[in-house]
């Protein structure tokens, strides 16, 4: 009896299901170690040579935080995307790279991409269709097959080593993960919204997601 309660209560504390997440967003209402959602990866059983994350967010937090986390086996950083309120961060296994002078005002909605390809090891980020410089970072490596996304909390193992000081405040929405580098036009299209192709990583319309503590999944409104 005492196992059936222990079960029924890890089922009421997250939701884990597959469902069209457009028009929806995903709000972290507070800095916690217990609010985060999981994705899970369409397609990756051998491994990326290549990524492209798109997703859009609005804070209005000035402090460090964790937009997106993806971790292997091999290690917990592939990447790790991460801003603050002068620069974003991009920890690539074990290099770290920073961008500065990108759109991120505070609450405002922003639209941003990060590409990596593993054959030059060149990584860019996009903020509202303006691109960075390109900087380099695990040439010639891969991620490894099955990989761990998080989004609202910084992965420091596998599903994991959350650190509230880390987490995300605010709303994620539109997450899409390719395994290629999408085109500048692309990320374009992405950025104003139609006429882009969805993730075939990650799909925000067919998404299987797992909800944990208190982040709530809310119907966007349209004036």
């Amino acid at each position: 009896m005492e196992k059936l309660l222990v079960l029924l209560v890890l089922i009421a504390g997250c939701n884990s299901q597959a469902q069209d997440l457009s028009g929806k967003v995903l709000v972290f209402p507070k800095r916690s170690y217990s609010d985060y959602v999981t994705l899970k990866p369409n397609k990756t059983d051998g491994g990326l040579k290549a990524m492209t994350v798109c997703l859009r967010f609005i804070s209005d937090d000035k402090n460090g935080q964790t937009l997106f986390s993806m971790a292997t086996s091999g290690h917990h950083n592939t990447p790790l995307l991460y801003k603050y309120a002068d620069r974003y961060e991009v920890h690539m296994r074990a290099t770290s790279l920073l961008f500065y002078g990108l759109p991120n005002e505070m609450n405002k909605w922003h639209s941003y991409c990060f590409t990596w390809e593993s054959i030059t090891g060149l990584v860019q980020l996009w903020v509202d269709g303006v691109g960075s410089m390109k900087q380099m970072a695990h040439k010639s490596g891969s991620v490894e097959a099955n990989p761990s996304i998080i989004l609202g909390q910084d992965q420091d193992k596998v599903g994991g080593g959350f650190s509230s000081s880390e987490s995300f405040v605010g709303n994620i929405k539109d997450v899409h993960v390719w395994d290629y580098v999408i085109s500048d036009c692309e990320v374009q299209h992405y950025t104003g919204g139609s006429g882009f192709k969805y993730g075939n990583v990650i799909d925000w319309k067919t998404v299987n997601y797992t909800d944990h503590g208190d982040v709530v999944i809310e119907k966007t409104s349209q004036c």
